[in-house]
């Protein structure tokens, strides 16, 4: 017999440095081909390593489960119940969870992403708020909390238990770990309709990745003259921003080269 699976969850990463055209926003001003056409040369491979931790990897294999890589993040498709499709092959435990190890792949993910990153510490995202570490467990005492549905918001720093789950050696040079649990909290995704049934429709959290806005700072590459500074402009890898003096159209900046001055950022192009 031919084993079925369905998909249990999906975990989409959105950024908008990629998707973008210039000053068109991906899902409000670009046109269906536009976006389209985007979406073809989007790979979220490009800026993160999105991996499952060792118990999840062995958590997939024992519960008949498997991850898919797609264009825009992951997906995990369970074997379900040959009898009732509507449920997995191995049934729901209450304590089910899954845990990615995300790190950023792209030297420049920071320049052209609205985002400030401590080093030293670790977000993580997740459907179910954490508990407060108990005194002698072994904790992450640095962690940043975000819940799923609202990522992108301001982090809450606090200490947080991970359980002997996640060795200190999986995490080295993470930027932050996704973990969704079977029940989630109130206004978060669950895996289950809550009578031993996948959901009703996949749940697919969406993580949207703002891309950063700059000054765009025009200079002479012959004797360091500045020539044009602009207001606020977003960068993107696809569109183009009309910028002209007297004239004279100039190119758009790339990610590679921005400065922090006096806690603004300028894109730097010398012309």
């Amino acid at each position: 017999m031919i084993s079925s699976y369905k998909t249990l969850f999906q975990l989409q990463f959105t950024h908008h440095y990629f998707l973008d055209e210039g000053t068109e926003v991906y899902g409000v001003d670009m046109t269906a081909e536009q976006e389209a056409k985007n979406l073809r040369l989007y790979e979220v491979s490009s800026f993160f390593r999105i991996t499952p931790s060792t118990r999840t990897e062995k958590l997939l294999k024992n519960w008949r489960s498997r991850l898919v890589r797609n264009k825009d993040g992951i997906s995990i498709l369970t074997k379900t119940d040959g009898n009732t499709p509507n449920k997995p092959f191995i049934g729901f435990q209450n304590d089910l969870y899954f845990d990615f190890i995300i790190h950023i792949k792209d030297k420049y993910f920071e320049n052209y992403t609205d985002i400030e990153i401590n080093r030293s510490k670790l977000v993580f995202i997740s459907n179910a708020a954490p508990t407060p570490a108990a005194v002698n467990s072994k904790t992450y005492s640095e962690i940043q909390h975000v819940s799923l549905s609202n990522f992108g918001d301001a982090y809450t720093d606090l200490n947080t238990e991970l359980s002997e789950d996640i060795s200190s050696n999986e995490t080295i040079g993470a930027w932050g770990i996704v973990r969704i649990h079977l029940n989630g909290d109130v206004g978060e995704i669950s895996l289950s309709n809550g009578s031993g049934e996948f959901a009703g429709t996949t749940p697919t959290p969406e993580l949207i990745l703002k891309n950063r806005k700059t000054k765009w700072r025009f200079i002479d590459a012959n004797d360091g003259t500045v020539l044009k500074v602009t207001n606020k402009k977003p960068l993107t890898k696809n569109g183009y921003i009309t910028v002209k003096k007297g004239g004279v159209e100039f190119p758009n900046p790339k990610a590679d080269l921005i400065i922090l001055e006096s806690g603004k950022y300028f894109s730097e192009v010398f012309v």
